[in-house]
């Protein structure tokens, strides 16, 4: 191998390996505090907690679904579509992370939940925007 080889395989490392820290860094990513948040249809089905042991049955006319929410992870434990392919996606903990299951038209996503205080108008000095 010549310098430049080595020199190339140490940045592509070097540039991974920080994306790798910034991904397991980062507020966003962070399991504790975010929230499952299922769909049906379009429309909000509920809203749980990532950090609490939960099981949902959703059971509409298209057919059942059943997702399981256990020690930080979210699947679709169960379900009577013809693919099961939602239930292959397997267990999910990542803010943005999404479980599909297209026949029955139901979505399972972990959304980031920031820890600290929010923010409210008040507290925000600045414009946003101005309409006429």
């Amino acid at each position: 191998m010549k310098k430049k080889d080595i020199f190339l395989i140490i940045v592509i490392l070097l540039i991974a390996g920080a994306g790798y820290v910034l991904l397991n860094v980062s507020d966003n990513y962070k399991d504790e505090n975010n929230n499952v948040v299922i769909r049906v249809e379009g429309k909000i089905y509920g809203t749980y907690p990532l950090n609490k042991n939960k099981e949902i049955i959703i059971e509409e006319k298209k057919g059942y679904n059943k997702i399981e929410i256990k020690n930080g992870y979210v699947y679709m434990k169960d379900a009577d579509c013809p693919d099961k392919y939602c239930v292959e996606q397997g267990r999910k903990k990542r803010a943005g992370s999404t479980i599909v299951c297209l026949p029955h038209k139901v979505t399972v996503q972990i959304n980031a939940v920031q820890s600290g205080k929010k923010k409210t108008n008040s507290d925000n000095k600045d414009v946003d925007i101005i309409a006429e």
